[in-house]
């Protein structure tokens, strides 16, 4: 997984944070974003990094 989705995706986690304005400068970008968004990031990666005090202490991804 790509450090563009785990940036993407915990950009959205933020309650302040209604959206996310990716660069896509080229037109090709905008998959890759899509892409980026769409990625199954595994919750033991959140955990992980909360744990290492890696992130700051807000809530993890909301998982529908």
């Amino acid at each position: 997984m790509s450090n563009k989705a785990i940036g993407l995706q915990f950009d959205l986690t933020y309650p302040a944070v209604a959206a996310v304005i990716p660069d896509a400068s080229k037109p090709s970008r905008i998959k890759e974003e899509m892409e980026a968004l769409e990625t199954d990031i595994p919750e033991a990666l959140w955990q992980k990094n909360h744990v290492k005090n890696t992130l700051s202490p807000i809530p993890l991804p909301f998982r529908p």
